[in-house]
């Protein structure tokens, strides 16, 4: 999406429409199949069938589009831009660029150890906290107590 506005033209650039249906056509169709029918209107709608980078970015539809992905576990591998943004967070915590290498490891292992004693605080408030029940009713009692059953 970064190099979008620099590849189809500065036409495109100021034209509201264009850049939201590329985003909906690339990250939020369920469907291959979606996908294949909005390209094709995008296409047309704005008259990029000449547009080479466009035409390459299409030949290689399945290495980003997440439509392709659906089926497909990836576990932690796609990544969102929150959890970029929560990474880059934490490292500008404590680097900077003139940092050494034994400097930064002693860095990074003082903001692991905050870190894991603040999920152990965290988790020690939440094991001991103990529920309010909104009736006084033992069906949300069991229920409560069943789905935390379930959980555990």
């Amino acid at each position: 999406m970064r190099n979008i506005s620099k590849k189809v033209g500065s036409s495109l650039n100021s034209d509201d429409d264009f850049p939201s249906r590329f985003k909906l056509c690339g990250y939020n169709l369920e469907t291959s199949i979606e996908f294949e029918q909005e390209w094709q209107t995008i296409i047309n709608d704005f008259g990029l069938q000449n547009n080479a980078w466009l035409s390459q970015m299409y030949d290689i539809r399945d290495m980003w589009i997440l439509a392709y992905f659906k089926d497909l576990f990836l576990g932690a591998v796609l990544r969102t831009t929150s959890r970029f943004e929560s990474e880059n967070h934490f490292f500008s915590n404590f680097t900077n660029s003139h940092l050494c290498l034994v400097e930064f490891w002693m860095r990074y292992e003082s903001s692991l150890e905050l870190q894991r004693y603040e999920q152990i605080q965290s988790d020690n408030e939440t094991s001991s906290l103990m529920l309010r029940l909104k009736t006084t009713k033992d069906l949300e009692g069991m229920l409560v107590r069943y789905i935390f059953r379930k959980f555990l």
